[in-house]
């Protein structure tokens, strides 16, 4: 073939692999110097964003703690080397067999301590855990320096929860359960004024009542003593508050240490929004929980907020169960290891006496299924040298266990041992472990407070701790620096070497430590900088950095493109009617579907007797709200619109800074002029998070020319004007303004790819598929007359053998809760039948069978019976509610089971008015049911054909759908090779 010869390319893109073929206008396959033009490029599947992300921030938070007990010991080395100049090798040892130890030059046996004062035995005999060597050096100076070291050691290690900054240890009345339910209460009913959670609320007013503070300031001095159930809590709680609803017991189980069930918190949001969102408790791993914050984000900021402040209160409840009567944690975890002592004591000696048979098994045997004392205290087998994934079991299994031993022998049951042993078993008493996911709660101030009083006992015994540097600082102002040490986030890495994710600006050359780090590093520029980083570019104008989530412009167009996409008995709102609309959400912030009805009535739009059909939501609710707009409003008493400029700036740095600190300091430092104290706090308070996807110039800034009338309006001045979405503005509208990269250029580089808005997983496929094109240019001498492309679906192995959201499922939990309708002919027994058949039917693949069950095996024009048997012949069609001929779309919403001959009758477009005014009921009966969509059924009831511009909104809509890697391929290639070269092909 010649060079000038014209060529396809195919490919075959996935998240692992490429593959290629190249063929002429005949569509066979090329050869080039004696090879086939075909084959497949493998790669590993790239991490997403997410999991890049966690890992990376595992590494740094591992490679900073060892900064960090590397600062210590250069604060320690030269004086503990005066005392044991190998203490520092033997504990680098420490870890290793005894035979590698010798290889590294340690030749004794003993980890720690090794000379003629003291060894390993002796030290643990007297301090069996790293708290009584803590308690030890409260109660009185370290004896030896080794001894202080390893104590501050223990805590910079472990230095607790960053969580508040506010926490005060001396003070503990400070966050006490009165605060912390009264910032509850205050997360329930919203800051400014009315909320979608007041069923959650703990009072009959918006704060708690002085009663309710009193008591529960008493049940907060009862934590420390008593150890209470979680059932036993709730109920205390509940008692307190006003309002018992399930949801508030859900909310308040939840706190007292049951299991966090959004769906039972928030259950009647999730009637509109559907939500599984479920955690075993508040303690689980940190990234489950970050999981389940941001799975129950669906329902908004507020439900986050809620769920957030009840976890505080989980908190406080189990720091508070820790310490008890103590005043430092280290106290708390001796009593807790002593009371474990005595506990295992009598514990085996029950065994030994009354289970005898039992007492190998219970203590000595390991064996994984097994939940014995020896898998719940260490898990690991001594002669196997390993641990297994399951080698441990938890507190629960473990008590189910002796539980079980227990009850093997039931005269046994009846000996006061025994009982007492299983009453603190369901008290969650019993042989508690020293290191648990519980102490996740303990703030660091705890362990600063217990950190002060350490050295301040040792200062005087130990001179160096007080001497002080050339910047007159001591080495217990370093120690305590090493404690409180973070890096802000804005100020993000510190090293900028070889690192794309650092932005870091300093004022000096000097090496970042944690006592000088505020007067190396600049942080008002770094600040700068991370938001210049945190700004996306619109997906229409390069370069133009996109507006806040939240911003003023922007909440208005996400209003507006619902209110434009809305259909109120298949009629758009004219505009009129959706200007006073938007002038309630500017009022009240957001509309509820009821108040719209009752809205519509008011203004005459429908008449009072006739039912509205409200469809085009992408939800069973308005998702969109303008309640920044009215909160600002209030808080600027009504002037908003007069400091709008202002009010989208701090719009915009609220979204970038999260340090709300920091945020009141730039608010106070910029705006001060025209916002006083208290407006500047309940700014702050506000909650602002996230961004858009499109800029202030690409919504209010470039213009569009109407071809019909020549009119010039931005888009968002066309949504107000008219009842068009943005889809529709850009298919109608001349954006001359609008960057479309030109097919002129020749090249696609990493940059390009770079900048495409998707996953690394994507973007590695994208990039292949570049490469491999460019290099059958290269071979063939041109560029390729047409480009095919087709996407495969990666195999995602945590779906394998799952079935997500079966069909089958749906319709037969639907059943199980649906109510006969005498007046449309529907009856519990006939229900009964259909729940039986569908029952027996091993799936709903068939189409037919599909919308059978949906249509309660009726006709969906006729109301006729359908014949279950007769299913699969001639005698029932599956209809397009709109035409193929008009749209191709062969989705469930626009498909219905019909009887042959009522098929024949439907003209061509929409249904006849008769079958729509005999059948409404019945459709509407089917969509409050969820047996059919919003969407269907304002299909089934428009009384008008579709418009040329509904036309192309439907072919953009259907454009979303495409798989991320084909799009992203689709649109790069286009810039290359022109739109009408490059075709994509679904697998």
């Amino acid at each position: 073939m010649e060079n000038s010869s014209k060529y396809y390319v195919g490919l075959d893109i996935g998240t692992s692999s490429v593959g290629f073929c190249v063929t002429d206008e005949d569509y066979n396959v090329i050869n080039k110097k004696g090879h086939d033009l075909w084959g497949v490029m493998l790669f590993n599947q790239a991490e997403t964003a997410a999991v890049r992300r966690t890992k990376r921030c595992e590494r740094r938070g591992v490679q900073r703690q060892k900064e960090r007990l590397m600062l210590l010991r250069n604060l320690f080395e030269d004086e503990i080397n005066k005392v044991d100049h190998n203490f520092f090798a033997r504990m680098k040892a420490s870890a290793l067999w005894e035979d590698d130890k010798q290889a590294v030059g340690i030749f004794s046996r003993n980890s720690l301590f090794f000379d003629n004062m003291l060894n390993d035995k002796e030290f643990y005999k007297k301090y069996p855990t790293i708290y009584h060597l803590r308690k030890a050096c409260i109660e009185a100076p370290a004896e030896d320096i080794r001894f202080l070291y390893l104590a501050i050691h223990n805590m910079l290690k472990h230095r607790g929860n960053f969580f508040s900054d506010s926490f005060n240890v001396e003070n503990l009345d400070s966050s006490g359960l009165d605060v912390l339910f009264g910032e509850l209460q205050n997360q329930i009913v919203g800051d400014l004024d009315s909320s979608d959670f007041n069923f959650l609320s703990l009072s009959n007013s918006n704060s708690l009542s002085k009663e309710q503070k009193d008591e529960l300031k008493n049940l907060d001095a009862e934590l420390s003593k008593n150890h209470f159930k979680i059932g036993v809590l709730s109920n205390r709680l509940s008692s307190i508050f006003d309002n018992n609803t399930a949801n508030q017991t859900a909310l308040i189980k939840a706190i007292s240490g049951g299991v966090v069930n959004a769906k039972s918190i928030f259950s009647t949001k999730t009637n509109e929004i559907e939500i599984d969102a479920k955690i075993n408790g508040f303690d689980v791993e940190p990234d489950n929980f970050d999981q389940f914050i941001s799975d129950i984000g669906i329902l908004g900021d507020q439900a986050v907020s809620i769920i957030l402040a009840a976890k505080n209160i989980y908190d406080r409840i189990t720091f508070k169960k820790i310490l008890g009567k103590n005043e430092y944690f280290c106290f708390a975890m001796v009593d807790k290891f002593n009371l474990h002592k005595i506990q295992l004591r009598n514990f085996k000696n029950v065994i030994k006496e009354l289970y005898a048979d039992k007492y190998k098994e219970m203590f000595k045997v390991y064996d994984h299924s097994i939940n014995n004392y020896v898998k719940y205290i260490d898990g690991s087998n001594y002669k196997l040298k390993e641990k297994k994934k399951d080698s441990k079991c938890s507190r629960s299994d473990f008590y189910k266990y002796v539980k079980k031993v227990f009850e093997s022998n039931e005269k046994a049951l009846q000996d006061e041992r025994v009982k007492e042993i299983l009453k603190l078993i369901d008290e969650d008493n019993f042989l508690l472990k020293l290191r648990t996911s519980a102490n996740s709660v303990i703030p660091y101030q705890v362990n600063k407070h217990e950190l002060e009083i350490i050295l301040k006992n040792a200062k005087d015994k130990y001179e160096f701790l007080s001497r002080k540097d050339e910047n007159g600082l001591t080495t217990i102002d370093k120690i305590n620096s090493i404690l409180e040490y973070r890096i802000p986030y804005f100020v993000g890495p510190l090293s900028t070497k070889n690192s794309k994710n650092a932005w870091i600006i300093r004022k000096t050359d000097e090496k970042i430590f944690p006592w000088n780090i505020k007067d190396v590093v600049d942080y008002d520029k770094c600040e700068q900088e991370f938001i210049k980083r945190m700004q996306n570019n619109c997906g229409y104008l390069a370069g133009e950095a996109v507006l806040s989530k939240c911003s003023l412009l922007y909440t208005e167009y996400m209003v507006l493109q619902e209110l434009n996409n809305l259909r109120i008995n298949g009629q758009r709102l004219p505009s009129d009617i959706k200007a006073k609309i938007l002038e309630i959400y500017k009022q009240y912030g957001s509309i509820k579907i009821s108040e719209l009805k009752s809205f519509l009535r008011q203004e005459g739009f429908v008449e009072n007797s006739d039912e509205i059909n409200i469809s085009g939501l992408a939800a069973d609710k308005f998702t969109a709200n303008l309640n920044i707009y009215k909160n600002f409003n209030i808080i600027l008493n009504g002037e908003i619109e007069k400091y709008r400029n202002e009010v989208e700036d701090i719009i915009a740095h609220a979204t970038y800074i999260s340090d709300k600190v920091r945020l009141q300091k730039w608010i106070t430092k910029t705006y001060s002029y025209f916002l006083n104290e208290k407006q500047i706090k309940e700014i702050k308070g506000l909650k602002i998070s996230d961004w858009g996807k499109f800029s202030k110039k690409f919504l209010d800034g470039i213009l569009g020319v109407d071809p019909r009338t020549g009119e010039l309006r931005t888009i968002i001045q066309i949504m107000r004007e008219e009842p068009l979405n943005l889809m529709e503005i850009l298919a109608k509208y001349e954006f001359d303004a609008l960057n479309v990269k030109q097919g002129d250029e020749d090249n696609i580089t990493y940059d390009d790819i770079e900048n495409i808005y998707c996953s690394p997983a994507v973007k590695r496929g994208v990039w292949q598929s570049v490469k491999i094109v460019q290099e059958i240019q290269k071979i063939m001498g041109q560029k390729p007359e047409k480009i095919f492309i087709e996407v495969t679906r990666a195999h995602d192995e945590n779906l394998k053998g799952k079935i997500i959201d079966p069909r089958k499922d749906k319709i037969l939990k639907t059943y199980g809760s649906i109510k006969a309708d005498l007046s449309l002919m529907i009856k519990a027994e006939d229900i009964k039948e259909l729940k039986s058949r569908l029952d027996k039917e091993p799936t709903l693949d068939s189409k037919k069978l599909y919308l059978y069950f949906t249509q309660m095996g009726k006709c969906m024009y006729s109301g006729e019976p359908i014949l279950l048997d007769d299913l699969m012949k001639d005698t029932y069609d599956i209809d397009h509610i709109i035409p193929q001929s008009v749209i191709k779309d062969d989705s469930f919403d626009n498909l219905v089971l019909v009887k042959r001959q009522v098929n024949i009758d439907k003209s061509n477009e929409v249904i006849s008015p008769e079958i729509q005014k005999a059948r409404r009921n019945f459709w509407q009966y089917l969509n409050k049911n969820k047996l059919i969509s919003n969407q269907k059924l304002s299909r089934l009831l428009r009384t008008d054909g579709l418009t040329e511009e509904e036309k192309r909104d439907f072919v953009a809509r259907q454009l979303v759908v495409t798989n991320q890697s084909a799009k992203a391929v689709l649109d790069l290639f286009k810039t290359v090779y022109g739109s009408m070269n490059v075709v994509y092909s679904k697998a």
